[in-house]
């Protein structure tokens, strides 16, 4: 059972592909901002081909949208540049993936140069057999997950068919 804690000193970096969270009035972006006001800030980094807008920002919530490659690989150098600025004015920081695959590479790789913890949250059943053998992404994806997983400081799954597996399969 996740315990919710408040803490005003920690700004919470999200890195996901919800691009739905870049407008204000979703249900995204009202679930983030209630979340937020645990932490001192949030920012949030979508990749997604479709996204809205670039940037949104409500209440301490600042959203940043990349929708290609190239965006992309400058958005980790302008992730790591954030989080080395807030790490600058004495703020405590949190990296947290909303999956454990590509997206959980990237927080992985910031999280360890940053030398900072990394939270992963698992949405997707990465026991099933169709993770492990449906097409060739699907099983990168399923070794991806295993190796970032296991390297992750704190794991959130949405159900206990995930957490049987986290704990059979990656210790």
């Amino acid at each position: 059972m996740e315990q919710n804690i408040v803490n005003k000193q920690i700004h919470l970096v999200i890195l996901g592909q919800d691009a739905s969270i870049l407008d204000e009035s979703s249900e995204s972006a009202y679930r983030t901002s209630v979340y937020a006001e645990s932490f001192a800030g949030i920012s949030v980094y979508i990749f997604a081909k479709k996204i809205p807008k670039k940037v949104s920002t409500y209440k301490n919530v600042f959203v940043f949208g990349f929708s290609t490659l190239a965006q992309s690989l400058l958005a980790f150098i302008q992730i790591y540049k954030d989080i080395q600025l807030l790490k600058k004015k004495g703020v405590d920081v949190l990296v947290s993936t909303q999956d454990a695959f590509e997206i959980g590479l990237i927080g992985l790789i910031i999280s360890r140069l940053s030398g900072l913890l990394l939270h992963v949250q698992i949405h997707a059943d990465i026991s099933s057999k169709y993770m492990q053998h449906e097409s060739v992404r699907a099983y990168i994806q399923y070794h991806l997950s295993r190796f970032v997983l296991r390297r992750a400081d704190k794991i959130r799954v949405v159900s206990r068919r995930i957490e049987l597996f986290c704990i059979q399969k990656l210790r």
